[in-house]
């Protein structure tokens, strides 16, 4: 497709009246969430280099303990992808992981498993019952409180980010 600067072309419209869809997330039906095709997206080798050293990325998430355990840990596995070089190395992205009212046996075990698979992951719980609008309030606050641990060990961190424990990265690039 044409590019202009990063934005590329890929000569669809996604603004099509016929492939408007509303899907209730709570109960989606699999037919709702079924692709006809697949789309091919041009992906120069090199590109996102600037983001090729990861060590000033800290990421925050709030998840649940039967979230992450779901389908054999299969989240772990989706945030190995791009917060590791390869299946026992970290990239240097940090994580900071809360989870509500976790015990502490529990705890460990999301703690070992992220290690296990080369993530970098402060895990933490919280320890009375907090809305989810508190929890994200207390997760930034977290991150900034960590981040200046980190900082005083040499670990600088730029770069930050709060997402949901479902969104799909391939690659931090």
């Amino acid at each position: 497709g044409e590019e202009s600067g990063h934005v590329t072309d890929v000569h669809l419209n996604f603004d099509s009246a016929r492939s408007q869809k509303i899907i209730n997330l709570q109960e989606p039906y699999s037919e709702d969430l079924h692709a006809s095709k697949k789309l091919a997206l041009p992906v120069r080798i090199g590109e996102g280099h600037e983001f090729a050293d990861s060590s000033e990325f800290l990421f925050g998430i709030s998840t649940s303990y039967d979230r992450i355990k779901a389908g054999d840990w299969a989240m772990v596995r989706a945030w190995q992808r791009w917060l590791t070089k390869g299946k026992k190395s970290s990239n240097g992205a940090g994580l900071v992981l809360m989870m509500d009212q976790l015990a502490d046996k529990k705890l460990r075990e999301v703690d070992e498993k992220l290690h296990a698979a080369g993530i970098d992951a402060y895990v933490m719980s919280t320890d009375v019952p907090m809305s989810m609008a508190r929890r994200y309030y207390e997760l930034v606050r977290i991150l900034k409180t960590y981040s200046a641990t980190l900082a005083a060990s040499g670990q600088r961190k730029r770069w930050y980010g709060v997402i949901e424990d479902s969104v799909f990265f391939p690659s931090l690039p």
